[in-house]
C-alpha cells in the first residue's frame, strides 16, 4: 500500500491510498458518508492480488483530505474532485 494524493481543480488536496500495479487495470473505491478510505483496505488488497490497481480515496471533507473553505459538499463537488 502507497499512500497517493491528488489536486483538486479547486484547489483542494485529497488523499489515498493505492495497491497494486500501475500497469494494472483501475479500480476507484470512494467511502460512505461516515467512512474513510480505511473502509476499503480489505477489499483493496483482495482486488490487487487479483490483478487490478485499487485507488481508494477520502473524499473533500473526510479523513486526510481537505474540507471545502465554501462548504460545497454536493455530490456534483465530489464528482469534480
Amino acid at each position: 500500500m502507497l499512500d497517493v494524493t491528488f489536486n483538486t481543480p479547486s484547489g483542494l488536496t485529497i488523499r489515498g491510498s493505492r495497491w497494486g500495479n500501475d500497469s494494472a487495470p483501475p479500480v476507484l473505491l470512494g467511502h460512505g458518508g461516515g467512512q474513510t478510505r480505511h473502509a476499503w483496505r480489505q477489499t483493496a488488497e483482495l482486488l490487487s492480488k487479483a490483478g487490478w490497481l485499487a485507488v481508494a480515496i477520502d473524499l473533500r471533507g473526510h479523513g486526510d483530505s481537505d474540507w471545502a473553505a465554501d462548504g460545497a459538499y454536493q455530490i456534483e463537488a465530489f464528482a469534480d474532485d
